[in-house]
Order: C-alpha cells, then structure tokens, then sequence
C-alpha cells in the first residue's frame, strides 16, 4: 500500500496529483451539490458563494439556477477555469475572500492532516455557513473502493476522519452543527455548520 509520504514524493507538488483533468464524475458531483446548497438554504438565505475546491466549476450553474442574483468565487489549486482564484491549501495558501456560506464538496480528503487546523480556521473564517460533504471512516469496514483500477480511499485521500473529528474542527472556530445526511447509503456525509452567536 503506497504511503502518504509515498504520494508526496511523486506527486509535482503538495497535492495528491488526481485533478490535472475535468473529473469525470460530473453527473454525480452535481447530483450532490445540489443537495448540499438545499441543505444550506435551510439554514440561511445565501447570495454569496465561496466554492472552496471548485475544480472545474460544477457548482456554480447550479447556484445560478438557485438564485440568478447570486454571486460565484471558486477557489482551487489548480486553474481549471479562468476565474478560479488559485491557492494550495496544503501549502497554507488560502485567499481573503468573504460569502454568505461556504461549500466544501469533495475537498477536505484531499487536505494533508497536519493541515487540517489552518485549513478550517481559513475556511471558518470565509463564511458564517459552512455545507460540506466528506467519506467518514465511522461506518467503513473491509470497505475497498475502485476507480481506474485504484484502491480510491487509501491511495488518492490524504486523511481519515471520523464526524466527530470534523465536528471538532468546527467547534473550535466558534461553529455548530445545523443538519448531517448519509448520501446514498454510502459512508459519505453532507453536514452544515454554522458561525455560534453566543460567545
């Protein structure tokens, strides 16, 4: 089984090496999404979005048939799109933006674990709303996924987390949970967290 470290040293940068291309899951990133932003509609009326992770943009005519007035920043490490602002999280890149919520589908497994602190405070710090989803290690057994001929949860995610650690995350920012779903009978997660007003 290859290593993070493994993955670090083959890889031309700080990241896992597996968004070079448009993913070609893009039916099922949407499917997802949409569910994600409805989630988060329940929790607070949103104009401004923060796509953190955005690849090539899937979110965003999505948002845009939610709310035509809405207004779109896709944030990743690579510059899929030409109005992507660019940043490494695992280099602690991460830039000053603000929104209404925050959307977090499919990055934070991506994210190496000594990362993970800044990379919440970064995220927390972005938007009083967070949706996220995320492949919790709490309900996976002898699980073994494949894609392309890969073993998916070892050797492309950086980190495994169960909910309580997410929560945590959260918790410490100032932020608590609104609304957690199991996706498809899967070990996925959708969660929606938001900014305390209690001090």
């Amino acid at each position: 089984m290859r290593t993070e470290a493994d993955h670090r040293a083959n890889s031309e940068d700080t990241c896992i090496n597996t968004w070079k291309t448009d993913d070609p899951y893009t039916k099922g990133m949407r499917i997802r999404g949409k569910k994600m932003l409805r989630m988060a509609s329940k929790v607070c009326e949103w104009e401004k979005v923060v796509d953190v992770g955005c690849g090539n943009q899937q979110l965003k005519p999505i948002i845009f048939k939610m709310n035509p007035a809405a207004e779109y920043i896709g944030i990743d490490y690579l510059n899929h799109c030409k109005d992507t602002l660019v940043a490494d999280f695992n280099k602690g890149e991460y830039p000053a933006v603000g929104a209404d919520i925050a959307v977090l589908s499919g990055v934070i497994e991506y994210i190496y674990p000594e990362m993970l602190e800044l990379f919440f405070r970064n995220v927390c710090s972005t938007a009083p709303v967070v949706v996220l989803s995320y492949w919790s290690i709490d309900y996976l057994q002898d699980e073994i996924w494949w894609a392309n001929g890969r073993r998916v949860r070892f050797e492309s995610w950086v980190n495994h987390l169960r909910i309580a650690d997410i929560i945590s995350l959260f918790c410490v920012n100032g932020f608590t949970i609104e609304e957690i779903k199991r996706y498809r009978d899967s070990s996925q997660y959708l969660m929606v967290f938001k900014k305390s007003t209690i001090n």
